[in-house]
C-alpha cells in the first residue's frame, strides 16, 4: 500500500519498530553504564581529593624542613640528607650557631687554617669551627659511624681526611668540592698522613698527587 507521501506502509512500520527498538536498547544501555559512571566520578574526585592532600602535606613539610634545617642538633640529618652519597662533587655547606655542647673544640686542638678550626669527632662528622663569627659547619659526614674520619691534614686549600676505613677524603676548602680516594693498604684503613712536597703519601705506601678541583 502506498504511503501519501510517498512512503510504503511497510517500510513506515519497519522504521517505527527500528526507532523504539533503539530507544529501549539505549535506554538499557544508559541503565547499564549508570553505575559505572558514578563510580568512575567517585574515583575521580577521591583520587583529586588525595592528590590535594599530598600537595598540601608536602608544603608544610617543606615548610618545617626550612625551620629544623636552622637547628644545630639537626645539622648532621641535613648534611647527610643533601651530600650522602657524593663521591666526587659540590657538596652543600650549612653554618649553624656555635653549639659548644655537642660540638666542642679548643684554639689549641684540632687543625686551624686561618679563622677555622677542623676538629673530628668519634664515630662522628668533621666539623669546621669559625671562631671570627662563632658558627660551626660539617664538611665531612661518614657514610659508615664505625669506619669514622680520624685524621687530618692539611695542603694548599685542600683539607685531607684519614678514615677507619674508607680511604682518603680530600675537600677543597674555598669551593667545598670533595672527592673521595680508595688506599689499597690497610684494608682502607689511614693509619697516618705525610705530605711531601705536593704529594699525600697514606701509611707510608699509597700515594696521591695534589688534587687540581
Amino acid at each position: 500500500m502506498e504511503h501519501k507521501y510517498g512512503y510504503t506502509l511497510d517500510k513506515t512500520i519497519s522504521d517505527d519498530i527500528i526507532r523504539k527498538k533503539l530507544d529501549i536498547t539505549m535506554k538499557s544501555f544508559c541503565k547499564l553504564i549508570s553505575p559505572f559512571l558514578f563510580l568512575s566520578i567517585f574515583l575521580f574526585s577521591k583520587q583529586i581529593a588525595a592528590q590535594n592532600k599530598e600537595n598540601n602535606f608536602r608544603q608544610e613539610s617543606t615548610t618545617t624542613s626550612a625551620k629544623e634545617e636552622d637547628n644545630p642538633e639537626l645539622a648532621e640529618y641535613f648534611w647527610n640528607k643533601y651530600n650522602n652519597g657524593i663521591s666526587d662533587g659540590k657538596i652543600k655547606i650549612k653554618k649553624y650557631k656555635r653549639h659548644e655542647r655537642k660540638y666542642p673544640y679548643s684554639l689549641e686542638g684540632g687543625l686551624k687554617n686561618g679563622d677555622i678550626i677542623y676538629t673530628t669527632n668519634i664515630k662522628g662528622p668533621v666539623v669546621g669551627h669559625d671562631i671570627k663569627s662563632d658558627e660551626f659547619f660539617i664538611i665531612f659526614h661518614p657514610d659508615n659511624i664505625h669506619r669514622y674520619p680520624f685524621l687530618l691534614k692539611k695542603l694548599g686549600r685542600y683539607l685531607i681526611i684519614g678514615t677507619k676505613g674508607d680511604g682518603i677524603i680530600i675537600v677543597n676548602t674555598e669551593n667545598f668540592y670533595l672527592k673521595k680516594y680508595d688506599i689499597s693498604s690497610n684494608g682502607g684503613a689511614v693509619e697516618n698522613i705525610e705530605i711531601e712536597g705536593k704529594k699525600i703519601i697514606i701509611n707510608n705506601s699509597d700515594i696521591i698527587d695534589e688534587p687540581a678541583f
